[in-house]
């Protein structure tokens, strides 16, 4: 009988090369070489290849000459009975992968002499407790357990994990392999883009979250790495962050006033003030001491260092706010009084429309309004050390990240923006 070639991909962007009963499998990693992977003699293999065609050309190669190995071997009626048993003790699982673990775990305990004696083991230090949780299930606790003192967390693990549930949810924790957690992250963006190394970064942030979690509720054993630590971070090249000009600050700050006066305080703290995102929407109005001049961000506000630093208010934020901070927010939600905030949950949001609707931007890079901070206030020629704390960052980071030549009379004209 002839057999028949196929070359299929489905949504994720993996392409699936069969020929007779061999396949490989093809997909795009984060740093845009091409993965092929593949079993053979019962072991998982793989290899990488920098285009896609060489990629698909391999794979069409390694599955003829997988399907020409297995021939046409004849089933005797034992060998059956035992590839049945052998199904039904494997369940869901491959059975290939079953005996992949069989097989390396025998060898790990010096035969299959100690392998009862290993498993005994096992049980006796608790290991083989692992309640089998599904993902969708440990995730929903994961959420619960932050509640509401971290949205933006909340968000960030939703766009990950929370997209994986809706199609795998039903998975069990513990049956999460590397080769499975990768083709996830590695995944194309919705636009059809390879996603870059620094997404690929933040997603396998979110696993690491989410599994260390759940080997902490005991979903996954003790003592064993999961896919989040086994799996390599990409590299990133280490850039210049992109600022404001004074220019640019100048015109986005009339704009606020004018049309986002809600995100006022936000645009100012970011600029002058030097915070992080998170931190300025866990601020408020107390923590300005106006009389004496300083804004005291506390460990909880800065709970990524968890450390309580203080930052000078400076004279145009002074003049800009008026010396006070006036709630953004309704003062009622659902017939309650709530203590006043800085600002509304959306500004970052709102500022950053605002600037590449008229223009000021084209893409709003990542933390701008900190970065200018960093940076203007090096040029003003205060030492590293100061600025570090001011900004809750170390003075290694800003040694590392913060080198744009700036002259000191452009520092002086940022803090000078409206007086």
């Amino acid at each position: 009988m002839k057999r028949k070639k196929a070359i299929t991909e489905n949504e994720k962007g993996i392409i699936a090369v069969t020929f007779g009963t061999a396949v490989a499998q093809v997909f795009q990693r984060g740093n845009g070489y091409w993965k092929v992977n593949w079993r053979e003699a019962g072991k998982s293999k793989s290899t990488t290849k920098a285009k896609r065609e060489k990629a698909i050309e391999f794979a069409e190669l390694k599955v003829r000459a997988l399907d020409a190995g297995q021939g046409g071997m004849m089933m005797t009626t034992a060998d059956h009975a035992l590839l049945t048993r052998l199904k039904a003790v494997s369940g869901d699982r491959s059975p290939f992968a079953v005996l992949d673990e069989l097989e390396s775990a025998a060898q790990k305990y010096g035969g299959w002499q100690f392998f009862s004696r290993a498993v005994s083991h096992y049980e006796a230090s608790g290991l083989a407790k692992v309640e089998l949780v599904t993902v969708q299930k440990g995730f929903d606790r994961l959420i619960d357990s932050y509640g509401k003192r971290d949205p933006e967390t909340v968000e960030t693990l939703e766009k990950e994990i929370g997209l994986f549930c809706k199609t795998y949810g039903d998975l069990l924790i513990c049956d999460l392999t590397e080769e499975f957690v990768e083709r996830w992250v590695n995944r194309r963006k919705l636009n059809g883009e390879v996603a870059a190394p620094r997404t690929h970064n933040n997603r396998l942030d979110c696993w690491r979250t989410f599994l260390n979690k759940a080997r902490k509720w005991n979903y996954w054993p003790q003592g064993e790495k999961h896919p989040g630590e086994t799996l390599e971070r990409e590299r990133v090249a280490q850039g210049i962050p992109e600022i404001f000009t004074v220019e640019q600050a100048t015109a986005l700050l009339k704009l606020v006033q004018k049309e986002e006066p809600k995100a006022l305080n936000y645009f100012v703290t970011a600029c002058w003030l030097g915070p992080r995102p998170k931190e300025i929407l866990r601020m408020t109005p107390e923590m300005w001491d106006w009389e004496r001049g300083y804004v005291g961000l506390s460990a909880k506000v800065a709970n990524k260092v968890l450390r309580q630093r203080f930052v000078p208010i400076p004279d145009n934020v002074r003049k800009i706010l008026g010396g006070k901070i006036e709630d953004p927010r309704d003062k009622v939600f659902y017939g309650k009084r709530v203590r006043g905030a800085l600002c509304t949950t959306k500004a970052g949001d709102e500022i950053s429309a605002l600037a590449r609707k008229h223009g000021i931007v084209e893409n709003w890079p990542a933390d701008v309004m900190r970065h200018s901070y960093i940076s203007y206030r090096l040029a003003q020629g205060h030492s590293r050390s100061q600025v570090a704390e001011w900004c809750g960052n170390s003075e290694a980071e800003i040694r590392q990240s913060y080198r744009r030549p700036l002259m000191k009379e452009e520092g002086d004209k940022w803090f000078q923006i409206g007086l």
